[in-house]
């Protein structure tokens, strides 16, 4: 998924321990209704994380 992320000039995700059990429901909602509106929300929010990080490491000092 990282994979695909970057090359749409995203920054890679890291799901971590907490968020698996919600990242694992909202995969297997897709598998089994393709719905994937759970899944897109879920990379959004942790997406947004991973982009807040980057700018509170790298932003202006």
């Amino acid at each position: 998924m990282n994979y695909e992320l970057m090359r749409g000039e995203f920054l890679p995700i890291v799901i971590k321990t907490k968020n698996r059990e919600k990242y694992y429901a909202a995969l297997d909602l897709y598998a089994a209704s393709g719905d994937i509106n759970e899944f897109t929300e879920f990379v959004y929010a942790e997406e947004k994380t991973a982009l807040q990080w980057f700018w509170d490491f790298y932003g202006e000092k």
